[in-house]
């Protein structure tokens, strides 16, 4: 599916574009949700 939707774009390299691919931000966010950038860290009590 992902590849499906990269490839409508063809040579298209607009910002706009990519940004408004649905399953490719679906995937970038739950990659994010599982892999935060950050790590939780809590502080001891």
């Amino acid at each position: 599916m992902l590849l499906e939707e990269l490839n409508s774009l063809k040579n298209n390299t607009d910002s706009m574009a990519i940004a408004n691919l649905p399953y490719l931000t679906a995937v970038a966010s739950e990659s994010l949700r599982i892999y935060p950038i950050v790590p939780i860290t809590f502080p001891p009590i």
